[in-house]
């Protein structure tokens, strides 16, 4: 920006009113250009924010992407499995241990192809199996082999045996003991001991004894009886 000047006895001046003029113009180009600085550093700013959150976006996108194709293919490998299983139940084949031995050699048939050859789906090898038992593995022929004919029952020819007849059926009642055979008689054995258990344990014994046994119990309060 030219400035006007005036030469003055062969020296040249600027005029104050042209220098202040001049330096308020500048001032307010920087001021000018200070704000457009700062409206761009905030206008940066801005656009940061925005890039961050799109960011931030774009992986939360791509976290549920990836939660999407984790879910697909559990879910494939969910269908897969069901469909395996209703193959082989199909067949009747419904243990576990068997089911993994069969996803087993089914897999490592499959391995075994040559590159470019067609996979067969796993129930298409298994009804190939089932219809050639003898080209499938050694463990999985007892697996479609028909079960043993149950043998029918041999009728026998021996008599049954007669069940037992009851022994005490057979054995005569003993005769009745005379109604004096408990009497203790002048005769008496049995210690004062052995006729009070006695009494204890027969009712019949007692009623003949009574008055024997309640003087052995008390022979204070009651006197011994006369024994004939």
């Amino acid at each position: 920006m030219a400035v006007e000047t005036t030469i003055i006895e062969g020296v040249e001046y600027v005029l104050k009113s042209k220098f202040d003029a001049t330096i308020q113009g500048m001032d307010q180009r920087i001021s000018k250009l200070s704000s457009q600085k700062n409206e761009a550093e905030t206008s940066y700013a801005t656009t940061q924010e925005q890039i961050d959150e799109m960011k931030g976006r774009l992986g939360l996108v791509d976290n549920l992407q990836k939660q999407t194709q984790d879910l697909q293919s559990k879910l494939e490998q969910s269908n897969t499995r069901y469909d395996r299983h209703s193959h082989l139940s199909g067949l009747g084949i419904n243990d576990d241990s068997q089911r993994a031995t069969f996803e087993m050699f089914y897999n490592q048939h499959l391995q075994g192809l040559p590159e470019g050859q067609e996979r067969p789906q796993f129930g298409e090898w298994v009804t190939n199996l089932s219809s050639n038992p003898a080209d499938a593995p050694l463990i999985l022929q007892s697996v479609f082999s028909a079960p043993p004919a149950t043998s029918p029952a041999v009728a026998s020819s021996e008599t049954p045996a007669q069940p037992f007849q009851s022994i005490q059926a057979a054995t005569p009642a003993p005769p009745a003991p005379p109604s004096n055979i408990g009497v203790v008689g002048s005769q008496n054995t049995m210690s004062k001991a052995q006729i009070l258990d006695r009494a204890a344990g027969d009712s019949q014994f007692y009623k003949q004894n009574r008055e024997m046994v309640k003087h052995l119990h008390n022979p204070s309060k009651y006197p011994k009886p006369e024994i004939s």
